[in-house]
């Protein structure tokens, strides 16, 4: 093995779009995102990156 090898495997699927990045939801009541998050628009729904 040489310096430009890698043991890294992956476990995202081969087939998966580039640059699409996994994000873990945590619970909470989102006031810190208030008044971006409403009832009818959730956390969840808010952009990331506009």
């Amino acid at each position: 093995m040489t310096g430009t090898e890698s043991t890294f495997t992956s476990s995202v699927p081969a087939d998966a779009p580039p640059h699409l990045l996994p994000v873990i939801l945590a619970g909470g009541s989102g006031t810190r995102l208030w008044p971006l998050s409403r009832e009818h628009h959730p956390k969840q729904l808010i952009g990331l990156i506009a």
